[in-house]
């Protein structure tokens, strides 16, 4: 097979300065791709292939061949697995099963994805903040970026479905089957208080409280701020918890996003833009902090 200019220069520049396996502080994500040979994507196609089919060892020592983020969640999530080990619950399966979804949808090469990408992507663009998240339990800034994107296409575009029946029924199995999961739609939710593993939260439009499992979501914030996602039902008490990390919105934000899922407002890319708001919204004080994060990094 005859090499693309540009694919000929990328296997130069490696060849000239070698970083298989290297952590990389911080680049842009057109820098990232640059430095990603032949042979890494291929060991990331494995990686994900071993991962969907539950091959989690086999998966992690193929992505640490290859140049990655440092705190890359990928990696984070996979480590955390393979310690658990047979101890991991069906939750911590379901929440890993959503996470290699997004992942695998993110890299379909289909025009629905390829719009979402970019339509999400540009009206996010000026998001502060580095693009990996700096807290465990919520994402805001340019680190929602990720998780705006595969919630759309998951959930609303019933992307998930085709994940667990058709390409990791392994994964979907473990998390407890997940057949509501699809159908679950993304609301905007007030903090309320936190009791060990208990999160209560109030739907912001309807004003009912429920119990999710506490994953961290306050961590960080403070009692009454909104966040919005997805949250789903899992084995085990409490019985539901956030699919994804959930962004954390401003008030503004969170009436254009139950305006969303309105029939007036069913266009994609009007969609994308109230997504492209979300990440850009937040608690000023969460914005400060990003822009901090993200000084930080660049300066190092």
């Amino acid at each position: 097979m005859v090499k693309s200019r540009f694919s000929q220069r990328r296997t130069k520049r490696r060849a000239n300065d070698p970083r298989s396996g290297e952590q990389i502080l911080s680049v842009s994500m057109a820098e990232f791709e640059l430095m990603l040979t032949d042979a890494d994507l291929r060991l990331l196609d494995e990686a994900a292939r071993a991962e969907q089919c539950g091959d989690l060892r086999h998966a992690l020592a193929c992505l640490q061949h290859t140049p990655r983020p440092i705190g890359n969640p990928w990696e984070r999530d996979l480590t955390e697995m393979i310690e658990l080990g047979p101890d991991a619950e069906p939750w911590q399966w379901a929440r890993f099963t959503v996470s290699a979804a997004s992942r695998w949808v993110r890299s379909l090469h289909v025009p629905l994805v390829a719009r979402i990408l970019r339509e999400v992507s540009i009206a996010a663009d000026g998001a502060p903040g580095p693009s990996c998240p700096q807290c465990p339990g919520w994402v805001a800034g340019q680190a929602a970026v990720h998780t705006a994107i595969g919630g759309t296409l998951l959930f609303d575009e019933l992307l998930l479905e085709v994940f667990l029946v058709q390409v990791a029924p392994v994964l979907a199995e473990r998390g407890g089957g997940g057949r509501t999961w699809a159908q679950t739609r993304a609301k905007v939710y007030e903090l309320i208080d936190v009791q060990g593993i208990e999160l209560q939260v109030r739907d912001h439009a309807e004003h009912t409280i429920r119990t999710v499992r506490h994953l961290g979501e306050l961590v960080g914030l403070s009692r009454h701020d909104l966040v919005y996602g997805h949250v789903i039902d899992v084995p085990g008490e409490p019985d539901s918890m956030f699919a994804m990390p959930p962004i954390v919105v401003d008030e503004i934000v969170a009436q254009r996003l139950e305006r969303m899922h309105t029939p007036d407002l069913g266009d994609i890319d009007q969609r994308c833009e109230v997504l492209g708001a979300a990440v850009r919204s937040g608690p000023p004080r969460l914005v400060r902090l990003a822009e901090a994060s993200q000084g930080y990094e660049d300066a190092s």
